[in-house]
């Protein structure tokens, strides 16, 4: 509901306001047919627990399903305001298709992951085509739409990931004073990598209208601020991106009107996107010089701003309380005992995966039975891999081809090594609840990643926390962007089969002495930062 000056009611001023593809709630349906709201997992929303509790906070998102009728919106806009404190974007099925599993998953992600881009996709389409970048724009335009409904002045606004990376020049276009922050929470590729995006140039001028743009490391930022310099021709530094000057074109004529049918929108967005001024004049590097109000940028009217962007390295980590909250809770200890006595004599070694292609599940498995043909002693049922592999995007053909790939893998390896008793490896094709996953992490004596290419990995924050008492061995990938930040765990390639057996062997096979002097180095990290 709507007040007098054009802000939702119940939501008080100066509030950060988290912008992200999907809400963290999982929205489903009960016996009645009514509708149930569920806490969603994932990385995001773990490591932004703790936050909601220190600042007045309002989550801003795609629910992830499609309401066709103007009154459902309505309503569940209300119950997730009042209940969640979060609002919800609505997009048409066909924008959410072309944006969402097209220009994100299909283009995006994996270039941020350095997986080459086929010239065509598996339908025969071309793969990068114009249909997904202005899907991706007029979604874009919807997040933003959203956000300016309930937006107050003096608000943060925090956009989360490479979904939302045309957002910032949309809410800077309308609102040049907001407070605007960016976080990537994947790699950034290089340049040269990055570069081979037509639209690389655009994606970049549009996420630099962030006052801050958050990596988890040093060599991602590094990677945006060279691409800014090789693509944009803009000065670089440590600390950011000296954008110059840059003439704001307001023009709301069309954006009110656009529909999401992918042209009217998608034109929309494209008049609200700033352009540079040809005669930059690069100002010092000291901050935003915005001193114009809103009100002076009025439709069709243009301005010189100032910019510098600034650029810091912020590595995400985890709620540790909440962790120590559940292995203290009475049904976490029953779990833990059930899984000693179905697991007693055996050595555990858990994996805890997405089933992407950039998890590396595939290696780590071939890696388990290279170590089990190596070292008999580790046969005969004396240790089993249990792997967690949550479904992920499982209507794109990439990823049904990886889970069929590694249920194969799975069956071949427990038809060599399994007997009648006890097989090597127990794969969990689904999502694990939070009291049996705490409950994993704290039986398991080894937990292994294997990313080839992974934004942060919040699984080894995880295991660490829930080891205070196992001093379990962490087996970390150094493709992993978490690598930097722990030194106590065991560095492997997860391309060289070899290495990884060999560092799966050495895990299982630490004195006692040595798991508590790597565990207190990680733990430490963990629960400090």
């Amino acid at each position: 509901a709507m007040n007098g000056a054009g802000t939702v009611a119940g939501l008080s001023p100066r509030r950060l306001i988290v912008v992200s593809n999907r809400l963290p709630v999982t929205i489903g349906t009960d016996s009645a047919g009514r509708d149930v709201f569920s806490q969603s997992s994932g990385g995001l929303v773990s490591a932004l627990a703790g936050v909601k509790q220190e600042l007045p906070f309002v989550w801003v998102g795609w629910p992830g399903t499609f309401f066709a009728r103007a009154e459902k919106r309505e309503e569940l806009r209300e119950r997730l305001l009042r209940e969640r404190r979060c609002v919800p974007v609505f997009l048409t099925e066909h924008i959410a298709e072309l944006y969402y599993n097209g220009f994100c998953n299909d283009i995006l992600w994996p270039l941020f992951h350095y997986v080459p881009l086929p010239v065509i996709n598996t339908h025969g389409e071309r793969k990068f085509d114009s249909k997904f970048w202005h899907a991706y724009r007029a979604a874009n335009l919807a997040f933003a739409d959203t956000v300016l409904s309930i937006y107050q002045p003096g608000d943060l606004i925090w956009v989360q990931d490479y979904h939302l990376m045309v957002m910032p020049a949309l809410l800077r276009a309308r609102r040049p004073r907001a407070r605007i922050g960016f976080f990537l929470h994947t790699p950034f590729p290089s340049s040269d990598v990055f570069r081979v995006l037509p639209v690389a140039p655009e994606l970049l001028r549009s996420v630099l209208h962030s006052d801050l743009l958050g990596f988890h490391t040093y060599d991602y930022a590094h990677h945006f601020l060279s691409a800014c310099s090789r693509l944009l021709g803009l000065q670089t530094s440590h600390k950011g991106v000296d954008c110059g000057t840059e003439l704001i074109h307001f023009d709301r004529s069309t954006d009110s009107e656009a529909s999401l049918d992918g042209s009217t929108a998608a034109v929309a967005s494209s008049s609200l996107l700033p352009k540079t001024a040809k005669s930059q004049t690069k100002d010092a590097a000291c901050g935003n010089g915005r001193e114009q109000t809103d009100s002076q940028f009025g439709a069709g009217h243009e301005a010189a701003v100032s910019h510098f962007a600034h650029v810091g390295i912020f590595p995400i980590g985890i709620d540790p309380s909440a962790f120590h909250r559940a292995l203290e809770s009475t049904a976490v200890r029953e779990r833990v005992a059930e899984l000693r006595d179905t697991f007693e004599g055996r050595r555990i070694v858990l994996g805890v995966d997405r089933l992407d292609y950039i998890k590396g599940v595939p290696h780590k498995l071939r890696a388990f039975e290279r170590m089990l043909a190596r070292h008999p002693e580790w046969r005969d049922g004396n240790v089993v891999l249990i792997q967690i592999g949550v479904p992920s995007r499982t209507e794109v053909d990439e990823y049904k081809k990886l889970i069929a790939q590694t249920n194969e893998l799975v069956a071949a390896i427990n038809g060599k090594y399994g007997s009648v008793d006890a097989s090597p490896i127990v794969f969990i094709n689904q999502s694990v609840n939070f009291h049996d996953l705490c409950a994993l992490y704290s039986v398991a004596e080894v937990c292994i990643v294997t990313s080839i290419r992974d934004g942060m990995n919040l699984v080894s924050s995880e295991f660490i926390v829930c080891q205070s008492q196992n001093h379990g061995v962490l087996v970390l990938s150094e493709f992993a962007g978490s690598v930097h930040s722990l030194s106590g765990a065991i560095r492997v390639n997860p391309w060289n089969t070899d290495e990884l057996a060999s560092a799966l062997h050495e895990a299982l096979s630490l004195d006692q002495s040595e798991r508590e002097i790597r565990h207190w180095k990680l733990y430490r990290y963990v629960t400090t930062y």
